[in-house]
């Protein structure tokens, strides 16, 4: 069996992330990946499944909608992340991933956002009887919902750019100050944690959202930009300068705004 070390682990986290789990949670997922992959076979499905798990957890430690239960879910909830962010690094590092696993990854994930959300909201609404929390929930599930729509789009439009320009790859992504990792955090362990459900999420939803409008902004930026080199790449052309050239300016000259993600 191989052995691995931390800095073989560190080798295969992803460069750019988001703060929380750079900060947060990677210093303790990187050592339990490396226990992971030196002494156990575990395989990046199996960890998904675990995390989804605890995810399942948290949720039903949430409905109960006390505070000792409320801290336990948040608990519970930080270790499935922690599981969460590892699977990939297994995949990466052993080469184990499978065409399935990041599709299992991403079903795990909606699915648990989805039932968090709900005990979580459903929970204090049996509780207290207020009302408010019904439009907690829809909002948590719309930003969720939005988010999601919002990247795989953008994500197509910057494969599309970089398609038209004739680069290689996309250029360097770029995470907003709170990513849907931060609005999750703050969603189910800051706010079970102290109790305050209603103002956490409109605080960092808030922030989402400006985040989200912000990425949104630049993409415009960019596809202004991209236009605007491949209107002068073609006027080039039709004016008989040197197509290699011309190509190569606009291969190597970064869209100053795609970087969005």
């Amino acid at each position: 069996m191989a052995t691995y070390s931390l800095e073989d682990v560190r080798r295969v986290c992803k460069k750019r992330d988001a703060w929380w789990t750079m900060l947060v949670v990677d210093p303790l997922a990187v050592r339990l990946t490396r226990f992971l992959a030196n002494w156990t076979s575990i395989t990046p499905n199996q960890i998904s499944l675990a995390s989804f798990a605890m995810g399942l957890v948290a949720a039903g430690c949430f409905a109960t909608a006390t505070p000792h239960w409320l801290a336990l879910g948040a608990l519970a909830y930080h270790i499935g992340f922690i599981l969460n962010c590892c699977d990939g690094k297994i995949a990466r590092l052993k080469g184990t991933g499978t065409r399935f696993g990041p599709w299992l990854h991403y079903i795990f994930d909606r699915v648990g956002m989805l039932c968090c959300t709900l005990t979580l909201v459903g929970g204090q609404y049996v509780r207290t009887g207020r009302a408010e929390f019904f439009y907690v929930g829809f909002a948590v599930l719309s930003l969720d919902m939005f988010r999601h729509l919002n990247t795989l789009h953008v994500a197509k439009i910057r494969q599309a750019m970089c398609d038209s320009l004739g680069t290689a790859g996309l250029p360097a992504e770029h995470v907003g100050v709170v990513s849907g990792v931060e609005f999750q955090m703050a969603l189910f362990i800051a706010a079970p944690l102290t109790g305050m459900i209603t103002p956490i999420t409109l605080v960092a939803g808030g922030m989402l959202v400006a985040s989200e409008l912000v990425i949104i902004y630049r993409l415009w930026l960019s596809t202004r930009e991209c236009a605007g080199l491949i209107e002068g790449f073609t006027e080039g052309r039709r004016f008989g300068s040197d197509d290699s050239e011309a190509g190569s300016a606009v291969t190597e000259r970064p869209l100053s705004g795609a970087g969005v993600r």
